[in-house]
């Protein structure tokens, strides 16, 4: 199997490789002095997955700065791409960069990135922002990247990606890396908009929507969506054994349906925004002693609710300052009916149980930026969380509680960074930053060399470190089944210490032409403290996981990734990564695949008013928790979108178009070791303004 995929592998490089070096042919020579100063309106253009150089971004060094002097490549998705590609979620949008993938539990989505990404791990080695704000929640650190993201991907204007250790500046979860998730502003919509789609699996989604900019200044967004997911139409769940001609009972459980609201406010150096999102989900069937029990009672609720308000401008000459002061609530909420063959054979015939976890927390940043040292940028800041209500409950329905823990914590971060440009062609790059909270203290450097032998080229050599603490959750779950009393829970001294991680990283950025660019980054990492999970069984075969510290993995890897443009607006990009992990014991870690091949085109379709956007994905095998190796894939989709008249807008994707039987690895404890996911799709989607 191997083999077969490396095999497959090159074949798509050589396959795809004659395409871009064509395109790129067809450019005029090369002009170093072209590479020239971008604005975000030319960026979203564009399209790039890597801007170009003098493009500022905002994420690799909490300031606007160009692409070209960021200490690592910065990936950029914009709402041109998300539009061209058909993205719906931020987990298609992320799936589609240099050393990211995605898994789906049907429940969730979980990201990887360079050869790591234990299944259903919740996202807590990678942070995510909002407009600089943290998603991750207050109880199990999760990052959320599905449909309970909490602003609708049309809002979404671009997507940053940085690669690399971040809690130099960012703290706790900033690990493999950081994404920002900027949101539009209303001058985007400049009127109503409402927006409908139709997909597979009875799939709705409508969407309606207001921006504008006043004459004195002011903008204003606000929208409202709602998705409905009706579920699959055929079993996925086959390692849970429903058996033959129980199939249609256990149809559509997997149904989704999402309610979501955003609205965003800026004037001046202000800005404030909020939005609250409810999903709610179906279970899978559960399968005991070889009969399926579907219940329709069973379901996950998932509820996040934000607003967070921003100052950003100088206040003298040489020292801006930015305010930044946020709250937060987040829920879940599990309904679990079992039956007797499970729960409690020949006493009672079934029981609901229930799951509540909800966090209130709020927190903010200061930030002071100087500049009136010669050629030095210093900045430094503090940031806080307080998590002034936590509670975890777990009961049965009309019965007992088996835990009812209420908590609270508050964790602070000190960071300083200066950014020295002794040459023009140079740049050095300093941050520290100490982070301290109940779960665990960490102090995490961040050096960078940037240099740009000409200007067509920059080279960057990064070093870091970083550190996740231990969620609340992994604290809570490990002490409770360890036998510590639900009443009295000593969340803080369950032996659980940081992981921390050591990354050293050499980056190549080269423009043949002025529209053609290459990047490459070579990187090696030390992971110590892992938290991984245990699998706890008792005599009736519930399954529960606990989290220990279980030792040492080490990485190393290539990202590269060829694009470019050409006359009549053809796009296209081709990456590569080549990503190895293992632990002390030489073995790779569950759902880590070692080769990823993705490639991107598009181009004008029957008129310059209407794009074709095709999308080819692979990955290669990867093991699963139980020891077994899931084949490699092949995804591709063709998205074609396009405007019947100025006001309105359409698009047809087809998803997975060679309809290719896949599965992707998931933790043991949601009844399989692997789910498949979906075959051959469709959606359907129209826009009108206003």
């Amino acid at each position: 199997m191997r083999e077969r995929g490396i095999f497959l592998q090159a074949r798509l490089i050589a396959g795809c490789w004659p395409l871009i070096a064509a395109l790129a042919g067809s450019l005029p020579p090369a002009i170093a002095g072209d590479v020239m100063d971008r604005s975000l309106e030319e960026l979203a253009e564009m399209g790039l997955s890597a801007p170009p150089a003098n493009v500022e971004v905002s994420t690799a060094a909490k300031f606007q700065q160009s692409a070209a002097r960021a200490p690592t490549p910065v990936y950029v998705v914009t709402a041109d791409d998300i539009r061209t590609f058909g993205y719906r979620t931020l987990g298609d949008i992320l799936r589609a960069l240099p050393g990211l993938y995605v898994t789906d539990d049907r429940r969730y989505q979980y990201l990887g990135i360079r050869g790591f990404g234990l299944p259903g791990d919740y996202n807590t080695r990678v942070l995510i922002l909002l407009d600089g704000e943290r998603v991750n929640e207050a109880i199990f650190d999760n990052a959320l990247v599905g449909t309970v993201f909490p602003v609708d991907i049309d809002l979404i204007e671009r997507v940053e990606y940085v690669p690399g250790p971040g809690s130099a500046i960012y703290g706790s979860n900033a690990f493999f890396g950081v994404i920002n998730v900027i949101t539009k502003r209303g001058h985007a919509l400049s009127g109503v908009e409402l927006s409908g789609e139709y997909g597979s699996f009875d799939t709705y989604k409508a969407r309606a929507s207001f921006g504008r900019r006043f004459d004195n200044g002011a903008d204003l967004l606000l929208s409202a969506t709602r998705y409905d997911r009706g579920g699959a139409k055929r079993p996925y769940y086959r390692d849970w054994g429903v058996p033959a001609g129980d199939e249609d009972s256990v149809l559509g459980l997997d149904y989704e349906v999402v309610e979501s609201a955003f609205a965003k406010w800026s004037y001046g150096p202000f800005t404030l925004q909020g939005g609250h999102l409810d999903r709610v989900t179906g279970l899978p069937p559960f399968v005991f002693d070889g009969r399926a029990f579907p219940d329709r009672e069973g379901k996950i609720e998932n509820r996040r609710t934000f607003l967070t308000a921003r100052y950003d401008d100088k206040v003298a000459p040489d020292w801006g300052l930015q305010l930044r002061f946020g709250y937060n609530r987040d829920g879940y909420f599990g309904t679990f009916p079992y039956y007797g063959e499970f729960f409690a054979p020949g006493v009672i015939d079934r029981v609901v149980g229930k799951e509540e976890v909800e966090a209130d927390w709020w927190g903010g940043e200061i930030r002071l930026t100087n500049t009136s040292f010669d050629r030095h940028r210093l900045t430094m800041g503090a940031e806080w969380q307080n998590t002034f209500r936590a509670r975890t409950q777990v009961y049965f329905k009309d019965g007992p509680t088996l835990l009812d823990f209420p908590y609270r914590y508050s964790r602070y971060g000190f960071y300083l960074q200066d950014e020295f440009r002794p040459l023009d062609s140079l740049t050095l790059l300093a941050e520290a930053r100490y982070d301290t909270g109940p779960f665990g203290d960490s102090t995490n450097p961040r050096l960078g060399l940037i240099w740009h032998p000409r200007d067509a080229t920059t080279i960057k050599l990064l070093y870091g470190t970083a550190f996740r603490a231990p969620s609340l959750f992994e604290n809570l779950t490990t002490a409770f089944l360890f036998g510590q009393p639900a009443t009295a829970i000593d969340v803080e001294n369950t032996g659980l210490r940081p992981e921390e991680i050591e990354t050293f990283q050499l980056g190549l950025e080269h423009y043949l032409t002025p529209a053609t660019r290459l990047t490459a980054a070579l990187y090696r990492y030390r992971m110590e403290g892992l938290l991984g999970q245990g699998i706890s069984v008792d005599d009736r075969g519930n399954v529960d996981t606990y989290f220990v510290n279980i030792g040492e993995v080490t990485g190393q890897g290539l990202e590269a990734e060829a694009e470019t443009r050409f006359g009549g607006g053809v796009r296209a990009n081709l990456s590569y990564s080549h990503q190895h992990s293992q632990d002390e014991q030489g073995r790779r870690p569950p759902n880590s695949p070692e080769h990823m091949l993705k490639f991107r085109l598009s181009a004008p379709f029957w008129s310059e008013r209407w794009r074709l956007g095709l999308e080819a994905l692979y990955l290669s095998e990867r093991d699963t928790w139980l020891n077994r190796t899931t084949p490699d894939q092949l995804v591709g989709n063709l998205t074609i979108s396009g405007e019947m008249s100025e006001n309105v807008g359409v698009s047809f994707g087809l998803y997975n178009i060679g309809d290719a039987q896949y599965a992707d690895p998931v933790n043991p404890i949601a009844g399989a070791d692997t789910i498949e996911q979906d075959g051959f799709n469709v959606r359907f989607k129209l826009n009108v303004g206003f």
